[in-house]
């Protein structure tokens, strides 16, 4: 070969070399989950909005150490809890944390509700309704249901204070 051709092989070599590190950053920058959003969407007008992670976290944070049952069954927004969410919660001793999908509600004060796989007594907890008033403020409802004779339904302020979102008030409360 020619020094001509060598050097266009050479160069050949190294484009597709580049040309497969793009590929392979650009496959790994597709394969991240982006961060959960930290402010709250608009508008602000009393709608409801999904629940943003953060404030859900700090919403069960808060309520969980009222729970007297062995298990509690976690929701948002009326569906399981994200494991993101569940993994960032530190429940006190003796208290599981499960999705809510795993446990069955139970309105009878005989019964409760329970968790099938371990026949323990389960709380079914649930944050919903998210209403922002502001990028970082708005009300939230919290729910923890064992059976018809023992509920409490609260509605919450949230506020995001230095970064952090957290319960700064409880609005209303509503338990038998």
């Amino acid at each position: 070969r020619t020094p001509a051709q060598r050097r266009a092989t050479k160069i050949k070599v190294a484009l597709l070399f580049g040309m497969v590190i793009v590929v392979v950053m650009a496959f790994l920058r597709a394969g991240r989950t982006p961060a959960p959003p930290q402010l709250a969407p608009g508008p602000f007008d009393g709608r409801v909005a999904a629940t943003l992670t953060p404030i859900a976290q700090a919403v069960l944070q808060k309520e969980l150490p009222d729970i007297d049952t062995p298990v509690a069954c976690l929701a948002v927004d009326r569906a399981d809890a994200p494991r993101e969410v569940r993994d960032a919660l530190r429940p006190r001793p003796g208290l599981t944390l499960v999705p809510a999908s795993h446990c069955e509600r139970i309105a009878d004060e005989d019964t409760g509700s329970v968790h099938p796989p371990s026949k323990k007594k389960a709380t079914m907890v649930d944050v919903d309704h998210f209403r922002p008033t502001a990028p970082d403020a708005g009300t939230i409802e919290y729910s923890a249901y064992h059976h018809r004779m023992w509920a409490k339904y609260k509605t919450l302020e949230v506020r995001r204070v230095n970064g952090v979102w957290q319960v700064t008030k409880t609005l209303k409360v509503v338990a038998p």
